[in-house]
């Protein structure tokens, strides 16, 4: 184990120039999908939030898949069936269901309802002050305690890729993430984001497929056959 992590840091420090140039060029691609879509967002509010309900399946399909792939997704998947088993990916994979129910059940008929958010349902179905106190409960629970733990999850493994890869300070990598995500996200609503969860997906599956390929091929694992 020792050896991989030598071998993994030689490689690490000896990134040349072009590596560099290829980085750079995926962030600030991102950043100019934020720019290229502000226009299109601002137009309303159902524009930047459900992209005046005109977007394909397949990139909205691309975007949900997308948002449950995080830096440390490979890791924690690999940690989790050399650990427990296969069966651990249980603890994802029954996001399958209600997914596949959302989409052939739900998505027609928010969009019938014309909402913006899930959320507003309650009170369209029911009425009252325990329908507001719903609403506004289910808000808070979302905007802060759930996506608070989420959030602080993906970025403190970005923040530790960046640190292992590039040296990056921990404080300093968190500030990059978050500046990064933030600026495409409020400048380019649902357009820019899930173009950018698009482009995100196929650069980290073709990576995660690139990382298992070198992994199994390496000394301390002996290849397929090892």
């Amino acid at each position: 184990m020792a050896s991989m992590g030598a071998a993994l840091t030689s490689a690490l420090s000896s990134l040349s120039p072009l590596d560099w140039c290829i980085v750079a060029a995926y962030l600030i691609l991102s950043l100019a999908l934020g720019v290229y879509f502000t226009k299109r967002a601002s137009g309303s509010m159902a524009s930047y939030f459900v992209s005046d309900r005109n977007m394909s399946w397949w990139l909205l399909g691309t975007s949900m898949v997308a948002t449950t792939f995080a830096a440390d997704t490979p890791l924690a998947v690999t940690g989790w069936v050399r650990t427990e088993g296969i069966w651990k990916n249980w603890f994802w994979w029954n996001y399958v269901f209600s997914h596949v129910f959302i989409v052939l059940v739900f998505a027609r008929l928010w969009r019938r309802a014309e909402v913006i958010t899930d959320n507003e349902l309650n009170e369209i179905r029911y009425s009252g002050k325990p329908a507001a106190f719903l609403r506004g409960f289910k808000a808070f629970y979302y905007s802060t305690l759930f996506n608070f733990i989420v959030m602080g999850w993906v970025i403190s493994a970005m923040a530790k890729v960046l640190k292992i890869f590039f040296g990056v300070d921990t404080t300093v990598a968190i500030v990059i993430c978050i500046s990064i995500a933030f600026f495409y996200t409020m400048m380019s609503g649902l357009w820019g984001v899930a173009l950018t969860d698009f482009l995100q997906y196929f650069i980290a599956l073709t990576g995660t497929v690139i990382l298992a390929y070198v992994v199994i091929k390496s000394p301390e694992i002996g290849g397929f056959s090892g």
